[in-house]
């Protein structure tokens, strides 16, 4: 006799039948096969992390109130109707998510429908101090650094990078010794490299004008008062 094969007919969005040819009396008999649909709510769609995608369906009744779809839902396979598996392909910056469900019938004939669902980390980490710049006078006292932190959306443990750099002159006669900019970069990074940089300026001015102080040698005693 002549039987195709049940389990090539792995049926994914479309209606089959099965072909089965009688040895004995050469009658042929046509069985309907199922169709499935997979839910259409993450078919296509982005998250930018791994712990942002949605749990698989638990049970067919979540599968089928989520839209999904199964012609033979009233004849399941009495063991294991019911079954998803998740395979990745990339890592936590950059995946795709296949998820498969399986639905089994009460012949053991099992039928699949596939998800296709990307995980792709694009955002960059967020300060949580704003920094001004700031203006001093060429006596002030130059502060330290700020301790300085970020936050972000898919990483917690963001690495914040401190640069600085200075147009002081080293020349005390010159004015760049006096007037001149001291630019702090920090850099926030995340697992995936995203990045944001925050830059604060401060600027040193000698903006007060000279002071005459005379000794008493210069003094005029017909000035004083009697």
């Amino acid at each position: 006799p002549l039987i195709l094969d049940a389990d090539k007919f792995v049926n994914t969005n479309t209606n089959f039948v099965d072909v089965v040819f009688n040895g004995v009396d050469g009658e042929m008999v046509i069985n309907h096969l199922d169709s499935i649909s997979c839910p259409m709510t993450l078919e296509g769609a982005v998250f930018a992390c791994i712990d942002e995608v949605p749990a698989p369906y638990a049970n067919y009744e979540e599968y089928k109130a989520a839209g999904g779809y199964f012609s033979g839902d009233h004849r399941f396979a009495a063991e294991n109707p019911f079954t998803v598996d998740d395979v990745y392909e990339g890592d936590s910056c950059m995946m795709t998510l296949y998820r498969t469900y399986h639905l089994t019938d009460a012949r053991g004939w099992e039928y699949t429908c596939t998800q296709t669902i990307m995980v792709m980390d694009t955002i960059a980490p967020e300060f949580t101090t704003v920094l001004r710049d700031t203006l001093l006078a060429c006596d002030d006292t130059i502060f330290a650094p700020a301790e300085v932190h970020a936050v972000d959306n898919c990483d917690n443990n963001v690495k914040v990078f401190y640069s600085q750099t200075s147009g002081q002159g080293i020349d005390p006669t010159d004015i760049r010794y006096y007037n001149y900019d001291i630019v702090r970069e920090y850099r926030a990074i995340d697992r995936c490299g995203n990045e944001s940089v925050m830059k604060q300026t401060i600027k040193v001015r000698d903006t007060l004008a000279p002071k005459i102080e005379l000794t008493n040698e210069w003094a005029d005693p017909s000035m004083a008062k009697p």
